[in-house]
């Protein structure tokens, strides 16, 4: 049974989602955004994942973002 997460683990996840969202030359990295996503859909935190989301969106299309962020980082948790 899953519990919803706890502020002090909403936090920690946040930390790590900004640690993991590098900007290099002021573009985002597709494969430093599947991560954060990742362990924010892990965590429960849609806010987080909100915000990663956001960032890819910031660089390509919905559907783009869709493929390249939330597929790969759903493929992840189907083979954890």
């Amino acid at each position: 049974m899953l519990t919803r997460p706890t502020n002090s683990v909403k936090s920690f996840v946040r930390v790590k989602i900004r640690e993991h969202v590098r900007i290099t030359q002021g573009e985002v990295e597709m494969d430093d955004l599947i991560k954060p996503f990742r362990v924010a859909l892990e965590a429960l935190d849609r806010i987080g994942a909100e915000r990663v989301f956001q960032q890819a969106l910031m660089r390509m299309s919905p559907i783009q973002a869709v493929e390249q962020v939330v597929v790969p980082a759903l493929e992840q948790v189907g083979t954890a």
